[in-house]
């Protein structure tokens, strides 16, 4: 993440006169600035607009709080939070609960809302992190550790070493170039988050875990040519092609759906366990059964 960055994710937003949804890219700097841009790399995606969480007199709300505008059927309350202004006001739902809470909390420390308490050695202000904060930090470092296993050291697509992108919703790891590629998939193929940058859930890290490269590989390319040569990360156009075939036409991919979807790990995972115990929430559902649902798997 670039030093002059706080937050970065996705979510939809609209405003109090344009009444249409868009789902932006929004980044909020170390200067209170909130950008919205049109893709995820957002230094070469178009700047859709900014907001100064600085201004005087700005609220942020959240929840039922929330104005109570045309929200859409798939923005529960727990996923809404409201940029309000003295001059204009801005409505805006995140993809999970678990990504208001954090974009409200960072939004809310930018405008000066949060109190910080201050240390009592040094008398300098600290905040303890929030529960949420803890939580993605947690996720983060179980992502970073799940790369280290053989074949998730790797891009799924063109094996350059050390990933740091993700199809979450695939179960992949994969580089820069070839998480622009996947792009053209869709969101509903293929959800691209960054490991460091992005807001996660712990049904999208299980998920995750559970799949990774190597079981991915012996579905999607159970039947590629053994003398196949993959296109590289940056031919686009070949790219394109190759993950079309594989994902959308399943070209490659096992005759054996049945078996694969039985899952050769049943053993309980201390990790999630422990989180979910610490942090529990309605939100939680089953990983496996969303995502291969997802895929036309079930």
């Amino acid at each position: 993440m670039s030093d002059d960055i706080k937050y970065t994710g996705w979510a939809t937003k609209r405003g109090k006169l344009k009444k249409n949804w868009k789902r932006r890219y929004f980044v909020l700097r170390k200067d209170n600035i909130l950008s919205y841009y049109v893709g995820q790399e957002f230094i070469k995606s178009a700047l859709k607009g900014t907001v100064d969480i600085g201004t005087k007199g700005i609220e942020v709300l959240s929840g039922g709080d929330c104005e109570e505008v045309n929200w859409p059927r798939e923005a529960p309350k727990s996923t809404r939070f409201e940029i309000r202004m003295p001059s204009r006001s801005f409505y805006v739902f995140c993809d999970t609960p678990q990504e208001q809470n954090l974009w409200v909390a960072e939004l809310r420390r930018s405008a000066g809302l949060l109190e910080e308490v201050v240390a009592p050695k040094s008398g300098r202000p600290v905040r303890k992190p929030s529960a949420n904060e803890e939580l993605q930090a947690k996720l983060r470092d179980k992502l970073k550790d799940i790369t280290q296993l053989e074949g998730n050291d790797r891009c799924f697509e063109c094996h350059k070493e050390a990933p740091s992108w993700t199809s979450w919703n695939i179960g992949v790891f994969l580089c820069l170039g070839c998480a622009g590629s996947h792009k053209c998939l869709g969101p509903l193929v293929s959800s691209i988050k960054n490991i460091n940058l992005d807001t996660w859930s712990r049904t999208q890290v299980e998920w995750i875990e559970s799949m990774g490269n190597k079981r991915a590989e012996a579905y999607y390319e159970a039947n590629l040519p053994e003398d196949f040569v993959r296109p590289d990360c940056e031919d686009i156009e070949e790219m394109e092609s190759f993950l079309k075939e594989k994902y959308i036409e399943k070209r490659w991919a096992s005759n054996d759906t049945a078996s694969f979807i039985e899952s050769d790990n049943n053993t309980p995972n201390t990790f999630f366990s422990e989180i979910r115990e610490e942090n529990k929430d309605a939100s939680y559902t089953s990983a496996m059964e969303d995502n291969m649902t997802s895929h036309n798997w079930l």
